[in-house]
């Protein structure tokens, strides 16, 4: 392999227009044409627009500088983030999504945090009483926690598995649902949070006791609350009848794309036509069977009926049996316009 320096010591290249074409080539000594003919030959197919330099803008489309681009340019970068629509929603009050974003970033006063900026104390958890207080303790793995968790889980037909509160808490973002449960999901997740750490502070500052009760009727009217602001619309699906049922709301179907009305005119002239429904069965495959028929007339009035007993038959043997019947007795009372159902 050739070194890019022992090429750079043998070419001498020189910028030479030419007139009788669009664009320009690069002219190379006889010396690099024989030592280096490949990359040569590639150069010769390299063309050079004759179109002046210009400074360009990276960061506007058109290329030109403003105070704008300069000003937005000048700011430290910061990664996008994508999880700020999971906190901040207009239906959810913003005490709750606040505290949520604490949560996020793991900057509630809990008891282990508080050891960790220095505070010395005796770490214990007041809503379960068995182990210490954790972030991930408190939200998830408590007793008391837990069965709020099932129990909205339950009702919403999912279930989250996890080891710590990040992972729990990007599942449980993650989770499919329809537009309309999709936001009744985002705050009952916020919901849970907040009768949690109301709780933990309840019990803690005024000795009140933790109520599962009256946590999950806060976490019913707060989903309500928000199924009455929201503007998602549900999917034509059972488990979504299931869910909003159990919350005890009605759903918001989605609207139709067309609506086209369809509306049957009978022919003309009305009094010579006449409508038969039929029907055929059988009780087995084959077995004995039936097929009959009901004559209508276009105002309606009952015109005549039949029935007859099949021995042996299929069930759209009786079918095919019924419709045969139909022709010939309409024939037979000169019943020539039928319409057949």
């Amino acid at each position: 392999m050739v070194s890019s320096s022992y090429v750079f010591a043998f070419l001498l290249a020189r910028y030479v227009p030419h007139l009788n074409r669009p664009a320009a080539s690069w002219c190379l000594n006889e010396e690099f044409r024989l030592r280096f003919p490949d990359i040569y030959f590639r150069n010769e197919k390299v063309s050079i627009s004759l179109i002046k330099d210009t400074l360009v803008w990276r960061e506007s489309k058109e290329g030109v500088v403003t105070c704008k681009h300069a000003y937005f340019g000048s700011l430290s970068t910061h990664p996008d983030v994508t999880w700020w629509k999971f906190f901040w929603m207009s239906f959810v009050a913003p005490s709750i999504s606040t505290l949520l974003w604490l949560l996020w970033y793991n900057h509630l006063p809990t008891e282990d945090n508080l050891c960790k900026a220095g505070f010395s104390l005796t770490s214990w958890c007041g809503l379960c009483g068995n182990f210490m207080e954790t972030t991930s303790h408190l939200f998830i793995f408590c007793d008391y926690a837990s069965t709020l968790w099932k129990v909205v889980c339950r009702a919403f037909n999912c279930n989250v598995l996890t080891a710590n509160l990040m992972d729990f808490l990007c599942q449980a973002f993650e989770l499919s649902f329809s537009p309309h449960l999709g936001l009744l999901w985002l705050a009952s997740i916020q919901a849970i949070v907040w009768t949690i750490w109301n709780s933990r502070n309840g019990l803690i500052f005024y000795n009140w006791g933790a109520n599962i009760h009256k946590s999950l009727v806060f976490i019913w009217h707060s989903v309500r609350e928000a199924n009455s602001l929201s503007n998602g619309v549900m999917e034509n699906k059972v488990d979504d009848l299931l869910t909003l049922k159990a919350f005890g709301l009605v759903g918001c179907p989605p609207k139709a794309h067309c609506i086209i009305p369809v509306i049957w005119s009978p022919p003309l002239p009305l009094p010579r036509w006449f409508k038969v429904n039929t029907d055929g069965a059988s009780l087995g495959a084959p077995s004995d069977g039936g097929c009959g028929g009901v004559f209508m007339t276009c105002w309606p009035f009952l015109k005549g009926c039949f029935s007859i007993l099949l021995k042996h038959v299929f069930a759209f043997e009786a079918e095919l049996w019924a419709v045969i019947h139909d022709i010939e007795y309409a024939w037979k009372f000169n019943w020539h316009h039928l319409l057949l159902e």
